[in-house]
C-alpha cells in the first residue's frame, strides 16, 4: 500500500509541475529548440553563444534568470600547465587552489594583443612583483632579452 501511495503522489506532483510550473514535455522541447536556434543565429566563427542553466534546459520558471556563456575561439583555457601553444591565441591555465567550489582563477600565460589586459585583474603582492622585476633587470639588463620588461612596457 505504501508503494502505491508514493507512486500516486509522485505522479500527481509530476502532473502539477508540468501544468503549473515547468510546462509540458512539448513546451520544454520547444524552449530548448528556440534556445538552440537563437544560439546558432547569434554565434560567429570567433564567438559561440550557449544558453545554459535551467532556461537552457527548457525550464521557463517565473523569476528565473537566463544564463548565457560565450565561448571565444581565440582564447584557450587549460587545466594543464603544459599547453599546446598558438601565438595567435590568448592562453590561460586554471588555478583552483583557494577558490570556492565551482569557481576557478585564470592565470594568463600569453596574449598576442593588449586588449585582454583590460579584462584581467591582477592578484598578488605588488611589492614582491616589484622586487622580482628589479632582480630581472639586474640579471637581464638588455631590454630585448628581458621578458618582464617587455610585458610591463606593453601595459604602461
Amino acid at each position: 500500500m505504501g508503494e502505491t501511495s508514493t507512486r500516486n503522489v509522485s505522479t500527481a506532483l509530476y502532473q502539477y509541475l508540468c501544468q503549473y510550473i515547468v510546462g509540458t514535455e512539448e513546451h520544454v522541447k520547444t524552449i530548448r529548440m528556440m534556445n538552440s536556434v537563437r544560439d546558432n543565429y547569434q554565434s560567429t566563427k570567433k564567438e559561440k553563444m550557449i544558453t545554459s542553466g535551467s532556461f537552457g534546459e527548457g525550464l521557463e520558471m517565473r523569476g528565473s534568470d537566463i544564463d548565457v556563456m560565450l565561448v571565444r575561439s581565440d582564447i584557450d583555457v587549460s587545466e594543464d600547465t603544459l599547453i599546446y601553444f598558438n601565438a595567435a591565441k590568448v592562453h590561460f591555465t586554471m588555478d583552483i587552489e583557494n577558490t570556492k567550489s565551482g569557481y576557478t582563477k585564470l592565470r594568463l600565460h600569453h596574449y598576442p594583443h593588449k586588449k585582454i589586459l583590460k579584462l584581467c585583474h591582477e592578484i598578488g603582492d605588488t611589492g614582491s612583483a616589484r622586487q622580482a622585476f628589479m632582480q630581472s633587470k639586474e640579471l637581464f639588463p638588455d631590454e630585448k632579452n628581458n621578458t618582464a620588461f617587455q610585458r610591463l612596457s606593453l601595459i604602461g
